[in-house]
C-alpha cells in the first residue's frame, strides 16, 4: 500500500507527547486557529483548551484554558457549525456549552455582541455558553 508502514513496523516517531494529568476522552481541532480542545476523565473530569506549535516548535502544546464544571467523566464532545462552540457531555448526565475558538477573522466592521459579531440581540443560547476569551 502505497506510503503505509509494513506490519510490525512502527511508523514515524511522533511530533510531540504531552501527560495531561488524566484519561483522555476526546480531541477536536478548532477551524481558524492552531488550537484544540480535550475533554477528559478521572481524575480531574475538565475540558482543556490547548494551542499547538508556536514557541515550543511543531509538536508542542501549551495549556490556554481549564475548563470546569463536569463532576463526572466527560464522555462526549462535539463542535458547533460556527467553528467556536463545543458541547461536552458527561457522566453527571449534563451538556455543557463552551464559546472555545476564535472566529474567522473579519473583514471589517461588527464586533458587536450578536452573531457574526454584528450589533443586536445576543440568542438565548449564547447565554449559557462559558466564554473563555
Amino acid at each position: 500500500l502505497g506510503g503505509a508502514p509494513a506490519l510490525g513496523d512502527p511508523g514515524p516517531p511522533p511530533l510531540g507527547t504531552l501527560d495531561t494529568g488524566s484519561q483522555v476522552c476526546n480531541l477536536a481541532w478548532a477551524r481558524h486557529a492552531n488550537e484544540l480542545v480535550s475533554t477528559h476523565g478521572y481524575s480531574q473530569n475538565q475540558v482543556a483548551l490547548w494551542r499547538y506549535g508556536g514557541p515550543g516548535g511543531p509538536g508542542s502544546l501549551s495549556r490556554l484554558a481549564t475548563l470546569t464544571g463536569h463532576t463526572l467523566r466527560v464522555l462526549y464532545l462535539a463542535a458547533a457549525p460556527d467553528g467556536q462552540t463545543v458541547v461536552t457531555g458527561a457522566g453527571d448526565e449534563t451538556l455543557r456549552f463552551w464559546s472555545v475558538f476564535p472566529g474567522p477573522r473579519s473583514r471589517g466592521g461588527g464586533g458587536g455582541g450578536g452573531p457574526d459579531g454584528e450589533d443586536g440581540p445576543v440568542p438565548l443560547g449564547a447565554m449559557a455558553r462559558a466564554n473563555i476569551r
